[in-house]
């Protein structure tokens, strides 16, 4: 089995998967085997596993939103720096998302610019080139919108949340199969963090409905969460102050935070902005958070990504950027209770300083 990743290069111009062959928690076991150059500085970046591939998307400096596609059986880019849409939003404003449906139609939400507003839009891909600039938000003309993470739901319908940057609401719209939008923007939060990208990446699990849990920042800076039942127009519930301290911000626009299920299990990594060290929490299918449990002590943590999956036994798995280093851990799922932290963490090496990375996916090979 092996283990991937996709980072943005240090040069900002390409992205660039990683591998580890073996044991993924042990320093050296890392190597880049593909890069896809983009020919601008990236800005935002997502990645979404399906069916073994690993679909990208990307937004550079000036706008371009681009697709990549990575297949750890080749380990090798078999779509690399396709153009999706040129679409220039406010500086600072740019942020991308990406989703698959099962029958292989791809989603890209991301932001743009509407008569010099800032604005989310969406692209598709269904097999015969993109149709793009639908636009997601509620088109108020005075407004700027920020922020979008897109969650797959039921039935393919695929939920946008992002944040009227004007207003500071926190806010949620979906998209069916037949892609036809919910009737408006639906308001989450109305007093939300006022930072540009205040949702981290959500999950979708079954559980009678199919739920969505988004994680966000809430106005006093601690971790809150969107809870909806997939569906068009839905009802939507907030847990607020669901992490117990602060949640570290990355320069002053992104919670520093992020959320993988277990089956019916919530798991939520964040940093703690104090000190920046890695807190754990958990909720078994909406039966309450717990107390949280520090996961990783004495460490400068500024950006989390993680994923859930079997490795000899079943494992949190989390990259995190460790001030400027990229290192790579997991915590086992397996051992009843609190279980014992790791006590040391693998550096991934072989492209130098790497400036971001997106998401953990395990792959046989």
């Amino acid at each position: 089995m092996a283990t991937y990743t996709i980072l943005i290069h240090p040069c900002l111009t390409a992205i660039v998967a990683m591998k580890a062959t073996s044991d993924p928690s042990v320093d050296g076991n890392w190597a880049d085997v593909d890069f896809s150059l983009t020919g601008e500085p990236v800005v935002s970046m997502w990645c979404f596993e399906d069916g073994g591939d690993i679909h990208i998307a990307t937004q550079g400096a000036g706008g371009i939103v681009r697709y990549h596609v990575f297949d750890p059986g080749t380990d090798t880019f078999t779509t690399k720096n396709e153009v999706v849409v040129t679409n220039n939003p406010l500086a600072g404003f740019e942020a991308v998302s990406i989703a698959v449906r099962s029958d292989g139609d791809v989603i890209i939400g991301y932001a743009g610019d509407d008569a010099g507003d800032a604005a989310i839009f969406y692209a598709r891909e269904e097999g015969s080139g993109w149709t793009t600039n639908v636009q997601v938000d509620g088109a108020a003309t005075t407004d700027d919108y920020t922020g979008v993470v897109i969650v797959l739901g039921v039935s393919n319908r695929m939920h946008f949340f992002y944040r009227n940057d004007t207003d500071n609401d926190a806010l949620h719209r979906s998209l069916s199969s037949a892609n036809s939008l919910d009737t408006a923007d639906q308001v989450i939060d109305a007093t939300p963090n006022a930072i540009n990208f205040v949702f981290a990446h959500g999950v979708s699990y079954v559980s009678g409905a199919t739920k969505v849990r988004v994680p966000y920042l809430d106005s006093v800076q601690t971790a809150s969460l969107a809870e909806l039942d997939s569906g068009a127009d839905p009802s939507i519930a907030t847990s607020t102050g669901v992490s117990d301290t602060n949640v570290a911000v990355e320069n002053n626009v992104s919670p520093v935070m992020c959320c993988a299920v277990d089956g019916t299990v919530l798991h939520l990594l964040f940093s703690q902005s104090s000190d920046e060290d890695i807190f754990h929490d958990s909720n078994a299918d909406d039966a309450g958070w717990q107390t949280d449990d520090e996961e990783k002590d004495a460490v400068t943590c500024n950006r989390i990504s993680c994923n859930i999956y079997t490795r000899g036994s079943l494992v949190l798995a989390y990259l995190y950027l460790d001030d400027t280093t990229v290192k790579y851990d997991e915590r086992s799922l397996t051992a009843p209770g609190n279980v014992t932290p790791p006590v040391g963490s693998a550096v991934l090496t072989g492209t130098g300083s790497i400036m971001d990375f997106g998401l953990i996916v395990p792959t046989e090979v």
